[in-house]
């Protein structure tokens, strides 16, 4: 006798465009928490914290004007950025400590600050604590914002294989606040516009020929020009079939 069991998941998650997304004004994160003032953890990359003094004041800031949107169990956590937060398993210790500690359960949020490297470790460590908390990315790097950011992968690395331990776990929603990407040193903005590139080659012809005719303003930063190729990625993503181009300009 045998009996054949068969379990469909279906994902569903938001990505959101915008600027200044702590601005004490700005609802994004209220329409993501909603109004149940569920606990909420916080994580920031090192990285994000030189480059922005005082952001971990501002994101407590914010939720002390918004309280009816969730209860911040704790002070902002800082974590170191780059690939030695996926690589050093007592990062990722100190990351879980932090979620056990503050006793966040399945209806509490992580909100994660920063790079793709601290959104997998992070993201990995929410994905795997009772089974999965919700997380909730805010993605600082051209790269993350159009890649690793508006994806389903968490992954640390271990026995030099890189991403060796993961998961797939979508967010619960994703911010892309372009105004992160201001403070970027001219090779990590440039590494975003490379994997547009290859997102392009691959899935959409129109989008690589609009890439090739922008890229004397992408290469000199142009805000504009960035917004498009990052919300045309995310778009791709997602889509199978993907848009035309041209209506996001």
């Amino acid at each position: 006798m045998k009996i054949e069991q068969r379990i469909t998941v279906d994902f569903s998650y938001d990505i959101y465009f915008t600027r200044d997304v702590f601005g004490p004004e700005n609802p994004i994160l209220q329409n993501i928490f909603g109004h149940g003032k569920p606990r909420i953890l916080v994580f920031l990359d090192s990285g994000v914290a030189a480059a922005w003094p005082g952001m971990e004041h501002r994101i407590g800031e914010w939720f002390d004007a918004h309280p009816q949107s969730g209860e911040m169990v704790s002070p902002v956590i800082i974590v170191p950025g780059g690939e030695q937060c996926k690589n050093d398993f007592e990062y990722l210790k100190v990351i879980a400590r932090n979620m056990r500690i503050t006793k966040l359960d399945r209806h509490s949020y992580v909100l994660i600050v920063g790079g793709g490297a601290v959104l997998d470790a992070v993201g990995f460590i929410a994905s795997i604590t009772h089974r999965g908390i919700r997380h909730i990315r805010i993605p600082t790097t051209v790269l993350s914002q159009n890649d690793s950011g508006v994806g389903v992968k968490n992954g640390v690395n271990l026995f030099d294989a890189k991403n060796y331990f993961g998961t797939f776990s979508p967010a619960y929603g994703v911010v892309n606040d372009l105004n992160f990407l201001r403070t970027l040193k001219l090779r990590d903005w440039r590494a975003g516009i490379s994997e547009a590139f290859k997102v392009a080659i691959i899935k959409d012809r129109s989008f690589l020929l609009e890439l090739v005719n922008k890229a004397k303003k992408l290469s000199e930063r142009n805000e504009g020009a960035m917004e498009i190729l990052i919300r045309r990625c995310a778009q791709l993503y997602r889509k199978k079939l993907p848009l035309d181009f041209k209506q996001l300009i």
